[in-house]
């Protein structure tokens, strides 16, 4: 087996930023977590940017420095269930048009969505607004003492190709007398005509029964076969065995009609990497288009795997998008590219991201997160390379590469690295991106936004 070693090409230090990058960062951590975050909020031709705390609009005054007070505030506010009048903060889960209108829409993780609009600048909702769409389940109408129901949007996506992002909804109801957990999927279609109130019905196309103590997690691939549909990762644990494989189901026109109670059967699976039950830590995300193909590319680690005797060195594996996709079932063995640890105990991919084109040459890059001093513990560093994409991994001697330790991107005194692309918010060549580090001083989070420019002159 050829291995080709790969030195990271950047180095930059977020622990101790110098004074010219002070003032690129916020006090609060990253509110819509997906592989990648390009979203045009207001449609005034930049990329935003939603963090916890409020959203930062991109314009072309964005090219030097910016702050916390740059972000423009957000309330988000509803009645509690039991009617008591108290109000309590709802996160967005995801920013998507659903409506058919070109404006991001604001989903909340309490299944409540409010329509954007050209106006959505400043505090976009005001206290205790009525949201435009609400998702309810008759579960979550029939709560008893001891029980706890959900409705949960946990991915979006265009599966049935008419320009309108679509909503893979959760229920999960919990009866903690018996530790038993039900779960169902649902799947709703977008439209220029949602109504005010949506139940979520076991009759109705696009529902999925899980059954008891099952998880079910989502995940937007892009376009991994190039034929205008967005297409889904779907991992599924039934019983509280753990998963062995991603389903992966490609979008079409008639998408829902698959899904009528029973999860369907895909000729597409692939493997997850095994890990240990004191190593939960492996990813999987979307990569972007990383090899410069026209295909969107997916990626998986496990931080844990061995590299011949260099234990816990780590492995990323990328298998890359092409027409024929669909056709079979995909080890780990067969993925295009094998990224891996350098050092003994690298965790290499203990962290993964998408980060979209940084330097601007047409290719998608990616971010690999390393960890030492153990997986679990709070004052392990961490630190992460940008690897970037290159049309010279079509070529077969690029399969395994090992990433070197001579100069990376140091996150230091984290317990989680988290980044994604957000696209272009300024207007520079080249996509920007987030870098969310969970403990920077004092217990207190801090998200980075990167440029191209901001990072030191490549060697």
């Amino acid at each position: 087996m050829t291995e080709v070693t790969h030195t990271a090409s950047v180095t930059y230090t977020l622990e101790t930023p110098d004074t010219s990058y002070i003032k690129k960062y916020f006090n609060t951590d990253i509110a819509v977590r997906e592989y990648s975050h390009k979203i045009d909020v207001n449609q005034d031709g930049f990329f935003d940017v939603l963090l916890e705390e409020g959203i930062l609009f991109g314009s072309d005054s964005l090219q030097s420095a910016y702050s916390h007070d740059d972000l423009n505030t957000r309330i988000l506010q509803s009645e509690n269930l039991d009617g008591s009048g108290e109000h309590m903060y709802e996160d967005i889960r995801f920013l998507a048009d659903v409506n058919g209108d070109t404006f991001a829409d604001n989903i909340l993780a309490n299944g409540k969505i409010y329509f954007g609009s050209e106006q959505q600048s400043g505090d976009i909702f005001t206290d205790m607004q009525a949201p435009n769409v609400t998702f309810t389940h008759e579960e979550t109408q029939r709560k008893e003492y001891n029980d706890f129901a959900e409705v949960v949007p946990i991915a979006t996506a265009d599966i049935n190709g008419d320009g309108i992002s679509d909503l893979f909804i959760r229920v999960l109801v919990a009866d903690d007398e018996s530790a038993h957990r039900y779960v169902g999927l649902f799947i709703v279609y977008g439209s220029t005509t949602l109504p005010s109130t949506i139940e979520l019905s076991t009759d109705a196309d696009g529902y999925i029964e899980l059954g008891k103590n099952s998880y079910i997690e989502v995940l937007n691939l892009g376009d991994v076969n190039n034929d205008g549909y967005e297409d889904v990762g779907m991992i599924v644990s039934q019983n509280g065995a753990r998963p062995k494989y991603m389903r992966i189901y490609f979008g079409r026109r008639r998408f829902v009609k698959r899904f009528q109670g029973t999860l369907p059967k895909t000729p597409v699976r692939i493997q997850i990497p095994p890990v240990s039950s004191t190593s939960e830590a492996g990813k999987i995300t979307a990569a972007g288009d990383v090899n410069g193909d026209g295909f969107d590319d997916l990626m998986m680690s496990n931080p844990v795997a061995d590299r011949s005797a260099v234990t816990d060195a780590g492995k990323v594996f990328i298998f890359f998008g092409k027409k024929s996709f669909h056709k079979r079932t995909r080890k780990l063995t067969s993925a295009n590219i094998v990224l891996k640890g350098e050092l003994k105990n690298s965790y290499a991919g203990i962290d993964i991201a998408h980060i979209g084109d940084v330097n601007a040459d047409g290719i998608d890059d990616l971010l690999i997160g390393f960890g030492t001093n153990g997986l679990y513990v709070d004052d392990a560093d961490r630190f992460a390379y940008i690897v970037w994409g290159n049309k010279n991994w079509n070529r077969n001697q690029h399969k395994n590469i090992v990433l070197s330790s001579d100069t990376y991107i140091q996150l230091s005194m984290l317990s989680e690295i988290f980044a994604t692309s957000v696209g272009n918010i300024n207007g520079i060549p080249g996509d920007e991106f987030v870098v969310y580090n969970s403990i920077y001083e004092h217990n207190e989070g801090k998200s980075y936004i990167l440029t191209y420019t901001d990072l030191p002159t490549q060697e």
